[in-house]
């Protein structure tokens, strides 16, 4: 991501292009604390790397499955 920050994200049969940024712990210390504080709540650890993903202005799409025509 740090090389390539283009990145598709999909929720099931839904897709949609976005962009990746790796937080920063010193620049992004608010934020960061904010993800592992929730990570920490909801999976027990929150020593991961936080990474933040910004979809791009097009709404998401519905992927086509390989048996829809």
């Amino acid at each position: 991501m740090r090389d390539n920050p283009n990145v598709t994200v999909r929720i099931g049969d839904w897709q949609t292009d976005a962009t990746t940024r790796v937080l920063d712990r010193d620049t992004d210390r608010k934020l960061w604390d904010e993800v592992a504080a929730i990570a920490n709540r909801k999976y027990g650890w929150g020593e991961g790397l936080p990474v933040e993903v910004i979809p791009l202005s097009s709404p998401p799409t519905r992927r086509q499955s390989s048996t829809e025509s």
